[in-house]
């Protein structure tokens, strides 16, 4: 939640995909590669439709 409370306060692209990033590298972890590549424009969409869902 912090991530996604940093991701809808950052300014900027370039600081929206440092924190997709840093969530791209954690959900490698845990989504097998079966289910497909996770790519930062999925953590991005996932984000913003997570930031929508909260409003």
């Amino acid at each position: 939640m912090d991530d996604l409370e940093a991701y809808r306060a950052a300014r900027t692209g370039l600081d929206k995909d440092a924190i997709a990033v840093r969530q791209l590298r954690a959900l490698r972890e845990y989504i097998p590669e079966s289910h497909g590549k996770l790519r930062l424009t999925d953590v991005r969409t996932l984000f913003e439709s997570m930031a929508e869902q909260i409003k």
